[in-house]
């Protein structure tokens, strides 16, 4: 048999792809001929070439324009503004992100475990920095990190998850170059918390804070009613109550931390939440808990 009759009998649909593919008549493969091909090749390389050359410039102008070492926009220009909130730790769980409730059952270690390691993780870099103190002079404006000695505290190994008094740590939280205008005397702290009229704390802090060294952004914490206040108990701070203004502005410096205060809760009432609220106290802070301005929010259950 004949390959014309072979072709005669192929189907005119693939008879006509084939072709399509490649044509021994015309020499074009995909309906294009070499030259064809070459012209459209050349095209696209300098179309994408000259692409990438004006994104790369784009880029460059834009990194031009952008500082590593600090914001473009600082306080009032900032989305972030001047007036820094607080955080807690032990955080909750990643799937709980949201809570703010601490949760715990004490003498059971898979209860309370979670959240004294996700103190112990957060307090590493502070252990390190203590023992590294000798290498830093210079305390002025945060240079050097804040250095405590962790094994001094009153909280116990298991900051106080083990017994039901649990130690919970706050923290200013940081804006580059906020730079805060401590309160110098009790009576100057009562004057400005007076402005605020749904505030329900009463400012009692310690007088050799206040007036120690630079002075300090004080924190006080306590039940947000009169019930919270009761199921609380006696409340203590470690290593004082308050953040050392040495430690401030944050300006990116190198191995910076930010300094917090351990906050004891010694007696709290097992079996029911408690709501607590934690204020910071300076002439640089405005307060308002409803946008957690100077001020934090979390509860405690602890089970009996």
């Amino acid at each position: 048999m004949s390959k014309e009759s072979i072709a005669e009998k192929e189907p005119e649909g693939i008879s006509s792809f084939k072709q399509w593919i490649y044509n021994p008549r015309t020499k074009q493969f995909l309906g294009r001929t070499g030259a064809s091909w070459a012209k459209v090749g050349f095209f696209y390389i300098i179309f994408y070439l000259c692409l990438a050359i004006f994104w790369a410039m784009m880029l460059k102008i834009f990194m031009a324009t952008i500082s590593f070492e600090r914001p473009k926009w600082l306080l009032d220009e900032s989305l972030i503004g001047t007036n820094p909130g607080l955080g807690f730790r032990p955080s909750p769980k990643i799937e709980k992100v949201d809570s703010t409730l601490i949760h715990f059952r004490p003498g059971r270690n898979e209860s309370y475990f979670p959240w004294v390691q996700d103190l112990n993780n957060f307090l590493q870099p502070y252990k390190e920095a203590y023992k590294k103190r000798s290498e830093c002079s210079d305390t002025s404006n945060g240079k050097c990190p804040f250095a405590v000695d962790l094994s001094s505290h009153s909280c116990g190994d298991n900051f106080g998850y083990d017994t039901g008094s649990p130690c919970v740590l706050i923290k200013l939280n940081r804006i580059y170059n906020w730079k805060p205008i401590p309160f110098r005397d009790m009576d100057s702290i009562r004057n400005a918390m007076s402005q605020y009229k749904n505030l329900k704390i009463k400012p009692n802090v310690n007088e050799n804070d206040i007036s120690k060294d630079s002075g300090q952004i004080s924190v006080q914490c306590e039940g947000q009613d009169a019930a919270d206040k009761e199921k609380l108990g006696s409340i203590s701070y470690w290593p004082r109550q308050g953040f050392p203004v040495e430690y401030f502005p944050y300006t990116k410096q190198a191995n910076y931390l930010s300094p917090f205060v351990l906050v004891k809760f010694e007696r709290v009432t097992k079996g029911s939440a408690v709501n607590v609220e934690c204020i910071a106290m300076d002439k640089n802070i405005q307060i308002n808990k409803y946008d957690r301005e100077g001020s934090v929010n979390f509860q405690l259950l602890i089970e009996s």
